[in-house]
């Protein structure tokens, strides 16, 4: 099992107005890497730049990887990709109350070498070591209130 991070630029797509209007349901995601490894199953979490950055969510992979038409509506596309592009399909299992904040996951040692943080302007998606996975786990709201599993143990 692989695990991903999910980056969306708020510059290019607007998660903070989507999120205020009400609206939850992800279907998909924008990938431009690694076709092959994305798998049914594989949990990812979802990365918001900017000035407020960190993890917004978790969920898992619904289906592979396949090209998509290039985005035409939506308000929420400040910049419409110029081209076709590829998806992963997928299901949002938490949305946050309150992101894990990139300086936290950027202190913790499991995380710190993370390729978000190296490049952040990378294309989607980005792979997880099996140890800033468990970072993110444990800086979960669940984790942090003692009900969450070790993520080591798994």
């Amino acid at each position: 099992m692989n695990r991903w991070l999910l980056q969306c630029n708020p510059a290019v797509w607007d998660i903070h107005a989507w999120r205020a209007d009400g609206n939850e349901g992800l279907s998909e995601w924008i990938v431009g890497r690694h076709f092959d490894d994305l798998s049914v199953g594989d949990p990812f979490a979802l990365w918001v730049g900017g000035k407020q950055a960190g993890v917004y969510a978790v969920g898992q992979l619904t289906g592979e990887a396949r090209p998509s038409p290039r985005k035409k509506d939506g308000d929420y596309w400040k910049k419409t990709p110029n081209r076709d592009t590829w998806v992963v399909p997928l299901r949002v299992d938490v949305w946050l109350e309150e992101p894990i904040p990139k300086r936290e996951l950027a202190s913790d040692p499991d995380f710190a070498k993370a390729t978000i943080l190296r490049t952040p302007f990378a294309a989607n998606p980005f792979r997880l070591s099996f140890f800033e996975w468990g970072a993110i786990e444990r800086h979960l709201p669940v984790a942090r209130e003692g009900a969450g599993s070790d993520p080591r143990s798994n």
